[in-house]
C-alpha cells in the first residue's frame, strides 16, 4: 500500500486485511452482530455516516480503500462508551485505535520503520539511527579535534567559569543544533509525506461531500485550539482521565520543546550562558515540562495496567512510544542531578545516552504514536471543513 495513489475503486474485500487487524489486536471485532449500541453511545460521533459501527462492519469485511481513507478512526478520541456498553464484548474502541496504527504503518514512508516501531523483535534495530546520529555527533564535536574522547577538565572550568561541568565544553551547542536539524529535519520531511499521502486519501474518497466547504486555515486554527485546550477529551464520560493524562503529556512535551529552543536561542543566537541555578528561566521550564511529562506518562501507564476495562488493548506499539518518552526526561533529569553533583564523568556518559533518546524520539516521530499529531490535526481539521466536527450534532427538523 506505501507509495499508492489511493483513489476510489470498486470495494473488494481482502482477507489478509482481516488477518492483519486480527494480528493487531481487534480480534474481537468478530463478535459484532451490528446492533449500533458503539455509535448511539459514542459522545464524540457524527449523526451521519456515524462510527464506530460503520468501521466494524467494513473491517469484518476486509474493505481496505475504505479503513484506508477513513479520516473518523481520528475523530475518536477512545474513551471507549463503545467498548464499555457493547452487548457482545466486541471492542469496538480497540479497532479504532487498531485503525490508526494501521493507517500510520500504510501512509509512513519508509513503511519498514514503522514496523520497526510496531514489532517487538525489531527493537534493536530501532538503536540504529538514534546511536548512529550520536555517535557521529560525538566524533565530529570531540573525538576528531581532540584526538580521542575527552572530557573537560574540571579544574580548568572551575578556573574559568566557575563551573566543574560545562557540556558545551564537551559538545558544542552549534553541533547539537546541526543533527538536530538532521535528526528533526528527516522527521518533518517524511511525517509531511506520510500525511499530505493521507490528506487526499480522505479528501478523494469523501462518502457525502459537503456543497459548501469551510475554509481550511479556519478550520486548522479551530482543530489547534481544540488539541491544546483537550475540549474534545471533555466529551468522554467514563474515561475522563485519559484526557487529564494526555494533556500532561502534550503540555509537558510543549514546555520541554519550549525550553530546549530557549536554551538554543541563550546560548547560540545571543551567546548568554544558562544559569547553574534550578530557578533560571529556562531550567524552570524544562523542569515544570519534565514534570508534567513524567507525571501524564505515569498516569497513563497506571490506567493502561490497571483499568484495563475502561481504557481498551494496548500493544508494543503503544508502549513503545511511551517507552521512548520516559527514557529521554529521565535521563534527563539524570544529566541535571549528576550535574548538580558534580559528577562529571557519570555526567558526560548520562548526558550522551540523554542524546541518543532525544534523537531515537525525533527521528521517529512519523512512526509512532507521536505521528497522531500529524493525522490527528489532518483528520479533526478535514472533519471541520466538511462539518463532520466530533461531538456536534445536527439541530432536529420536525417535517410537517
Amino acid at each position: 500500500m506505501a507509495g499508492q495513489t489511493l483513489t476510489r475503486t470498486p470495494t473488494q474485500p481482502d482477507s489478509a486485511l482481516v488477518r492483519k487487524i486480527l494480528a493487531f489486536g481487534a480480534d474481537d471485532m468478530q463478535r459484532c452482530y451490528q446492533c449500533g449500541t458503539c455509535s448511539v453511545v459514542c459522545p464524540e460521533t457524527p449523526d451521519t455516516q456515524a462510527f464506530p459501527r460503520k468501521e466494524m462492519v467494513w473491517a469484518q469485511w476486509g474493505l481496505t480503500d475504505r479503513l484506508m481513507t477513513d479520516g473518523d478512526a481520528w475523530l475518536c478520541h477512545q474513551c471507549n462508551e463503545c467498548s464499555i456498553h457493547c452487548p457482545r464484548d466486541a471492542k469496538p474502541g480497540d479497532l479504532m485505535a487498531v485503525l490508526r496504527h494501521y493507517q500510520i504503518e500504510q501512509y509512513s514512508v519508509p513503511d519498514f520503520m514503522s514496523k520497526i516501531t510496531g514489532v517487538f523483535r525489531y527493537l534493536p534495530l530501532a538503536f540504529i539511527p538514534p546511536l548512529l546520529l550520536t555517535v557521529l555527533l560525538v566524533l565530529a564535536a570531540n573525538v576528531i579535534p581532540q584526538g580521542g574522547l575527552d572530557f573537560p577538565d574540571e579544574a580548568e572550568l572551575v578556573a574559568e567559569f566557575g563551573k566543574p561541568i560545562l557540556f558545551k565544553e564537551f559538545i558544542e551547542h552549534i553541533w547539537i543544533t546541526i543533527f538536530t536539524i538532521i535528526s528533526l529535519g528527516f522527521a518533518l520531511v517524511v511525517g509531511t509525506w506520510g500525511g499530505w499521502r493521507f490528506w487526499k486519501g480522505i479528501r478523494n474518497n469523501e462518502v457525502d461531500p459537503p456543497a459548501v466547504r469551510k475554509p481550511f486555515i479556519t478550520s486548522f486554527a479551530l482543530t489547534t485550539v481544540d488539541i491544546l485546550s483537550h475540549r474534545l477529551f471533555r466529551l468522554c464520560k467514563r474515561n475522563k482521565a485519559r484526557g487529564h493524562a494526555h494533556a500532561g503529556i502534550l503540555w509537558g512535551f510543549l514546555l520541554l520543546f519550549a525550553a530546549t529552543t530557549g536554551a538554543f536561542v541563550y546560548s547560540t543566537i545571543l551567546g548568554w550562558e544558562l544559569a547553574r541555578v534550578p530557578w533560571d528561566p529556562i531550567k524552570i521550564l524544562g523542569n515544570l515540562g519534565g514534570g508534567l511529562l513524567l507525571f501524564g506518562l505515569t498516569w497513563v501507564s497506571w490506567r493502561r495496567l490497571a483499568k484495563r476495562d475502561e481504557v481498551g488493548r494496548t500493544n508494543y506499539f503503544d508502549w513503545y512510544f511511551v517507552g521512548i518518552l520516559y527514557a529521554c526526561t529521565i535521563t534527563g533529569f539524570v544529566v541535571e542531578i549528576l550535574r548538580y553533583s558534580e559528577l562529571a564523568t557519570a555526567a558526560y556518559w548520562n548526558y550522551m545516552f540523554h542524546l541518543m533518546f532525544y534523537f531515537m524520539l525525533f527521528t521517529y516521530l512519523p512512526f509512532t504514536k507521536f505521528a497522531h499529531i500529524i493525522y490527528r490535526t489532518l483528520a479533526l481539521t478535514h472533519g471541520r471543513q466538511v462539518g463532520r466536527t466530533p461531538g456536534v450534532r445536527s439541530p432536529l427538523v420536525i417535517l410537517d
